[in-house]
């Protein structure tokens, strides 16, 4: 049952209806955020992913969002091999031109081209982040529901308790900081 309103919402939603905006941002607000996001698209590895994504306890069904999803690499391991339904946010409409082309595969899925720090988290039973602290710090994590899990690599997650983890593949170290909402 779960899983099916999970799977109606991501399919009948449209990005107005999703999104949570105070105030709209002006043109130059648009165009720093757009300059900002251009210089430091960086994906993670694979590898890194699978980490991540191992680390927490999916199951299908559940709503994984990735904010700043870049490619969308992490949506479409999430839903491809743990069966999540998955949303995507990207400001950057390069990247998330990318994103939804590699998600075209997938079952369950919406990407968004919008500011991920305007919306609310109160859907999502994971959020996955790979983003500098100072733009964490703007997300709305107080929004999230109890027992609801952010995981960031490489990056402590700002003003949230959270727990270090670095995990071994293939020679590779990867950090990861994960908070679970009590």
């Amino acid at each position: 049952m779960r899983q099916e309103a999970h799977r109606q919402w991501l399919i009948m939603t449209g990005q107005t209806q999703t999104q949570v905006a105070t105030r709209v941002p002006t043109e130059s607000e648009k165009k720093l955020a757009m300059k900002k996001a251009n210089e430091t698209f960086s994906p993670m590895p694979q590898q890194a992913v699978y980490a991540m994504l191992g680390l927490l306890d999916l199951k299908p069904g559940q709503l994984v969002y990735d904010l700043g999803c870049g490619d969308g690499r992490i949506l479409k391991t999430a839903n491809q091999v743990y069966s999540c339904s998955v949303l995507g946010i990207e400001i950057n409409p390069n990247t998330y031109k990318l994103a939804v082309e590699n998600l075209q595969d997938c079952v369950g899925w919406r990407v968004i081209n919008a500011d991920a720090t305007k919306y609310n988290l109160e859907e999502a039973d994971v959020v996955t982040l790979y983003m500098y602290p100072d733009v964490m710090d703007k997300m709305r994590f107080s929004t999230l529901k109890p027992g609801a899990s952010v995981i960031s690599y490489n990056h402590d997650i700002p003003n949230l308790p959270t727990d270090k983890v670095t995990c071994e593949l293939e020679g590779k170290t990867y950090t990861f900081y994960i908070h679970k909402k009590k």
